[in-house]
């Protein structure tokens, strides 16, 4: 059987980056569901989509580091209310 050779390498795999496209996606997906949390023009979505992953890779990253920290959970969801609270 020939053995094929080719110089290009898979890109590498940065779960960093995997973690982020997928609470982004998610997090969008979600908003777009759910009329009732709120209308959002597209360039709003993709500053609370990007605010969204920021603070959730905070918290994985700080959780790893330190533990789960159930009042940071909590504190967590409260800031995602009040976002959503103070845009209808």
């Amino acid at each position: 059987m020939p053995v094929i050779k080719s110089n290009k390498m898979p890109p590498p795999f940065n779960i960093n980056e995997l973690f982020k496209s997928v609470l982004r996606k998610t997090f969008s997906e979600h908003v777009r569901q759910t009329p009732s949390l709120v209308k959002l023009e597209e360039f709003l979505l993709n500053y609370l989509s990007d605010l969204y992953v920021a603070n959730s890779m905070f918290f994985l990253n700080y959780s790893l580091k330190h533990g789960l920290n159930i009042n940071i959970v909590r504190a967590l969801n409260q800031a995602q209310k009040l976002i959503f609270k103070n845009l209808e």
